[in-house]
């Protein structure tokens, strides 16, 4: 499902990321989710495939390697899932952190820590999707919200307990990570998602589930974040009124630009800095010369 803005069927759908986008600033959701911009990577020719960043490359492969584990209980099923994704994206071997090799040792150090525990679980899906109509959109006219997403797991302990389950990867570690997930709109919305839309009534709580890819000791931490009625209710309001903005910013072609927090994350410039430093006249020589489109699809994450 693509996120997106429909105005004949007067239809905002937006996943996770979209409303990441739009709050963290109004202009990323515009060139990314409205316009479907991607930058061109160097030495690209038309007709050539646009290749994930290598550090979204190794999660989705590592995510793989995960589902065949879950579902197979098998090491190197995992790792032949993790190598046949890593070795066909043609992503290099060049970063310390996120390669190849770390990747094998990384599912290893995963298995070694979690096997057991994985080995009592019945897991019932894998990379379950998800997307419905969260409700209209106040004083707009008749507009809906479809919210949709991808839940990595949907599983049950050996006590009965039904879960949802989220991978992250990642190369840094703090003390609090975990923890503050227990705010995170995305396993809130996925929460309301398996129960809502999925029929999963009984579902008890959201595991995050944290792979800390490190050159040296890989580490992993988890955290189980509960929600009741109440909190999930806030969550839809919050984003049908986040929709509200969004569709105030698109009806009058006003996005801002929150600069200068928005404009790097992890010390990474943000892909779209070039195109909003350029003047208002020569934004469009810019995206024709630098972007070129794809839709955001979670069905293709």
């Amino acid at each position: 499902m693509k996120s997106g803005i429909y105005p004949k069927e007067k239809r905002l759908v937006v996943d996770n990321h979209s409303l990441e986008l739009f709050r963290t600033c109004p202009r990323k959701f515009k060139h990314r989710i409205d316009d479907n911009m991607v930058p061109i990577p160097d030495h690209w020719e038309e007709g050539d495939p646009i290749i994930p960043g290598f550090k979204l490359q190794f999660g989705i492969s590592i995510h793989l390697g995960l589902d065949a584990l879950w579902k197979q209980r098998d090491l190197e099923a995992a790792k032949d899932a993790f190598l046949d994704s890593w070795v066909d994206s043609g992503c290099w071997d060049e970063d310390r952190r996120r390669n190849g090799s770390s990747g094998l040792r990384l599912l290893e150090n995963y298995w070694q820590r979690h096997g057991d525990w994985i080995s009592t679980v019945d897991t019932i899906a894998v990379e379950a999707h998800f997307g419905h109509c969260l409700g209209y959109i106040p004083d707009t006219d008749g507009w809906q919200v479809y919210y949709h997403g991808k839940i990595d797991k949907i599983a049950r302990e050996e006590d009965g307990a039904l879960f949802i389950c989220d991978h992250k990867t990642t190369a840094w570690e703090s003390a609090n990570m975990a923890a503050t997930y227990e705010l995170s709109n995305q396993l809130l919305g996925y929460l309301y998602g398996v129960s809502s839309f999925l029929g999963f009534e009984d579902v008890q709580f959201a595991l995050i589930d944290i792979l800390v890819a490190n050159p040296v000791n890989h580490n992993f931490v988890r955290s189980r974040i509960y929600s009741d009625a109440d909190q999930l209710c806030e969550w839809r309001d919050d984003i049908l009124q986040t929709g509200r903005h969004i569709l105030d910013s698109y009806h009058r072609d006003s996005w801002p630009k929150y600069g200068k927090d928005a404009c790097s994350k992890w010390n990474n410039e943000c892909e779209f800095f070039g195109i909003c430093r350029a003047t208002p006249s020569t934004r469009g020589d810019v995206a024709t010369v630098n972007y070129t489109s794809i839709p955001w699809d979670t069905d293709k994450r």
